[in-house]
């Protein structure tokens, strides 16, 4: 089986499902990439040019301690057009609830003119979200993962759905030997925000889900498969492509300054 790399902020100290964690606040920018640019452009703009002002004109680090591009991939079975990419971050500390990056002049001055280049800005969303570790990410996993957009049923409370999901994962871990790690992220409330003007979505996702393979074949199986679609309804969440969304994501770290060890 495939080698895997060390995500540095999941515990790897037991194997298994993880029982107990500290909390820690993770930061989800969802990209739609702007009409009439293709999704190489949108890459290529993404990893160079917008890397760039980030890190070096609009002092991204002094907000986050990690930036990861996870980068949704073009391949069968995975097609849906809401978002083109992911950004993900370990915010500094949660005084960014009130004061993040977004509040800086640098990124009045910097960032949002580099946005409107490749991005349909008020397509995109961003969550602040409470990470919780289901199962360890193996060794060696050099992060391939499904991405996972969950929205909950209407009739469900937001407390017995995250309940139920976590039973679902926990579940799905003890059936799916193939998985090698799974973290949910809590979308906290009224933390889910427009990327154009801040203001809180009015449908907003209730979780984000990864879920780490070895190879995109078994992520495909996985995730394509009855019993996975079935489980969304089951356990109090909107199906995908009614509500939720599944990507198939490939990670590209773009700095990592976390001193995470466990």
């Amino acid at each position: 089986m495939t080698a895997c790399v060390q995500h540095p902020w999941v515990s790897t100290k037991s194997p298994g499902l993880v029982k107990k964690a500290a909390l820690q606040l993770t930061k989800f920018s969802l990209l739609k990439r702007r009409v009439g640019l293709t999704r190489e452009a949108f890459v290529q703009h993404w990893t160079t040019v917008h890397a760039n002002v980030l890190v070096n004109q609009a002092g991204h680090k002094h907000y986050n301690q990690r930036y990861v591009q996870d980068r949704f991939l073009d391949v069968e079975g995975f097609n849906d057009a809401s978002f083109d990419g992911a950004a993900q971050m370990i915010p500094q500390s949660v005084q960014v609830l009130q004061h993040g990056f977004q509040e800086d002049p640098l990124y009045q001055q910097f960032v949002r003119p580099d946005e409107l280049l490749f991005l349909d800005v008020p397509s995109c969303q961003v969550l602040y979200c409470e990470r919780r570790p289901i199962q360890a990410v193996a060794p060696g996993q050099a992060g391939l993962k499904a991405l996972i957009l969950v929205r909950r049923q209407t009739e469900t409370s937001r407390v017995n759905f995250l309940k139920t999901w976590l039973e679902r994962a926990q579940t799905l871990v003890l059936r799916e030997p193939s998985l090698c790690g799974v973290v949910h992220h809590h979308v906290m409330q009224d933390a889910a925000r427009g990327m154009a003007d801040g203001v809180p979505c009015r449908q907003p996702f209730d979780l984000v889900e990864e879920l780490f393979f070895h190879d995109l074949n078994t992520l495909r199986r996985v995730t394509t498969s009855a019993t996975f679609g079935e489980d969304f309804a089951s356990h109090g969440a909107r199906p995908t492509g009614q509500g939720s969304l599944v990507f198939a994501a490939q990670e590209h770290l773009v700095y990592d300054d976390t001193d995470v060890t466990n």
